[in-house]
């Protein structure tokens, strides 16, 4: 007698969330005074063949989220690029790392520092 046996594949959502801010003193951290940037492109890559998988803006207050859905016993690398706005440029400090979404950490918060041009020396 044979037995079928069914696998069921279950499904979960995995996200990544920040906030797109103005790095004034180029420090790669979000001080409290520093205010937020809002209508900025975000891409967002798969890793490790690096492509997109999604375009989000930020929005009014700076923020950003972006969720997928995978199957649980999958893992999801991405990277989070913002474009740099006009007046903005990248902290030079500061790159991409990899983010790993999976069913044990289905969600991550990464923010992205954005330089105002007049402040770029202090990068230096």
């Amino acid at each position: 007698k044979s037995v079928m046996r069914w696998n069921r594949i279950i499904m979960i959502t995995v996200s990544v969330s920040g906030t797109i801010y103005r790095d004034i003193n180029c420090s790669a951290s979000f001080d409290g005074d520093e205010g937020t940037v809002s209508g900025v492109t975000v891409n967002i890559y798969k890793n490790p063949e690096y492509y997109s998988i999604g375009t989000i803006s930020s929005d009014g207050s700076g923020n950003y989220s972006f969720s997928k859905t995978i199957k649980e016993n999958e893992e999801l690398s991405i990277q989070v690029s913002a474009v740099s706005p006009s007046g903005y440029k990248s902290n030079p400090h500061t790159f991409p790392s990899d983010i790993v979404l999976k069913s044990s950490a289905r969600s991550a918060t990464y923010n992205i520092p954005q330089v105002p041009n007049e402040n770029v020396g202090s990068c230096f």
